[in-house]
C-alpha cells in the first residue's frame, strides 16, 4: 500500500483492530468480534474540483479534503473499499463524505 496515493476528495484510514477479548476477559469469537469503524487517516487525496460559481466556463476550484493525516476518525461500518497489506493491517479507501466524526484516542 506503500504506492497508493487517493484521488479526489478520498482518504486513505488505517483501520482499528477488532477487540479479541472483553474488558472483563471472556474471549471473543469471529463473529462476536465486529470491525469497528474507527481509524487513524494515513494518506488524503487533493480535494474535491467543483466548478466556480463566479468563474469563466471551464475555471475549476480545489475544496482540500478536511481531515489532515494523522486524524482519529469515525465512518459508516460498511463505506470505501476494504484493501490489506502484507503485514495484515487493514485499510479503508473512504470518500471524505463518509466520514461521521473525528475523536481523539
Amino acid at each position: 500500500l506503500a504506492k497508493i496515493q487517493p484521488i479526489g476528495d478520498r482518504l486513505l484510514v488505517l483501520a482499528d483492530a477488532a477487540a479479541t477479548e472483553t474488558k472483563g476477559g471472556l474471549l471473543l469469537t469471529a463473529q462476536q468480534n465486529e470491525r469497528p469503524a474507527t481509524g487513524k487517516v494515513v494518506r488524503v487525496g487533493p480535494g474535491k474540483t467543483v466548478p466556480k460559481e463566479d468563474g469563466e466556463e471551464g475555471e475549476v476550484e480545489t475544496t482540500p479534503v478536511p481531515y489532515p493525516t494523522g486524524t482519529q476518525v469515525v465512518y459508516f461500518k460498511y463505506a470505501g473499499s476494504d484493501l490489506k497489506d502484507n503485514d495484515g493491517n487493514t485499510y479503508k479507501l473512504l470518500d471524505a463524505e463518509d466520514v461521521l466524526g473525528t475523536y481523539t484516542a
